[in-house]
């Protein structure tokens, strides 16, 4: 049996009230473009569809009253569009929207009400206007779904007495009204869902990036402060960071090597045999052939001309499946 918290999960789409909070005032201001542009689409049929009330009832009392209403919900809804731009919050947003739909709602089902009976094409703006209210005007899912069934539920009590004129032509507009709102509650639903788990997955992200610069700053600060040079590669034995001791040892600019045969560049001797150490020997060679070298002395010719002797150490590194993607000494 579903529970009221499962319906309140599912109305939440998984989000806690402070997701969801973070969530609609980091799209407030998208919301707010967004449905002025649909506002003002959804208002322009409205007064165009005048010359359809002139159609039906002529210069007759209801056709001026008609008039008058559209009027007035023209004004409202152009006080309502100024009126967006000075919300502060998703939640005033929410309820401006919900109440304009509602007026729109309403006076649509009273223009509506003064067709005649056997007359159902207004039932295409109803089916146009539920798929707008729900899918382009962005409000509270709950919101949406009660905007919808007012429309439907009011285009409904106006279709009814048409039964007896035209059955079978009524039932399919029953029918295809059923199917507009379920398809595009349906739809609304999964176009929350998706938008807050697109939010929480950018919120990840960033969080992500975060977490990688702060270590980023540990590593850095560490790297700083050790009394010895250090060289890291890649895998190709490009080199990739060469930290200010090492190039203090060396006097002068380290170069960065870009791949294993430029390590010539850096000139060597095995202290112990007195052997030039070749461009493939080098610590950082065997490091990329994971190997490891552990305080082997070295004597080597600074790129000022001087000499000295350093003790050095080189290993691989590599991820945790063992795959080799660089070095450091």
């Amino acid at each position: 049996m579903i529970s009221v918290r499962s319906i309140q999960k599912w109305l939440a789409f998984g989000l806690s009230a402070e997701q969801e909070d973070r969530f609609r005032q980091a799209n407030f201001g998208e919301d707010i473009v967004q449905a002025r542009i649909f506002i003002l689409l959804i208002l322009l049929p409205f007064v165009a569809l005048l010359v359809n009330d002139y159609g039906f009832l002529g210069l007759s009392s209801t056709f001026y009253a008609l008039l008058a209403l559209r009027l007035a919900f023209t004004a409202y809804t152009v006080l309502f569009l100024k009126s967006l731009r000075e919300l502060s919050n998703y939640h005033s947003y929410d309820r401006a929207v919900f109440f304009w739909v509602l007026f729109l709602a309403l006076a649509n089902i009273a223009i509506n009400s003064t067709r005649p009976e056997n007359f159902v094409a207004h039932t295409i703006v109803t089916v146009l206007a539920v798929f707008v209210i729900v899918l382009a005007i962005p409000n509270r899912f709950t919101n949406q779904v009660i905007m919808a069934l007012v429309y439907t539920i009011g285009q409904t009590l106006i279709i009814v007495p048409g039964l007896r004129v035209s059955p079978q032509a009524s039932s399919v507009v029953f029918l295809s009204m059923f199917m507009v709102n379920a398809i595009a509650i349906a739809s609304s639903w999964l176009f929350h869902f998706w938008r807050r788990r697109e939010f929480l997955t950018h919120e990840e992200i960033q969080k992500a990036k975060m977490q990688t610069e702060i270590q980023r700053a540990h590593l850095q600060a560490i790297i700083d402060s050790l009394p010895v040079g250090l060289w890291t590669v890649d895998a190709a034995g490009k080199m990739v960071f060469i930290n200010d001791i090492a190039s203090k040892i060396w006097g002068g600019t380290a170069p960065f090597a870009r791949d294993v045969d430029e390590y010539s560049t850096y000139k060597a001797w095995w202290a112990e045999t007195g052997e030039r150490i070749a461009a493939e020997d080098m610590p950082l060679a065997h490091a990329i052939r994971d190997e490891t070298l552990i305080e082997k002395a070295v004597d080597f010719e600074r790129f000022d001309g001087t000499h000295g002797t350093q003790i050095v150490s080189s290993a691989p590194i590599k991820t945790s499946d063992g795959t080799i993607v660089g070095g450091e000494p």
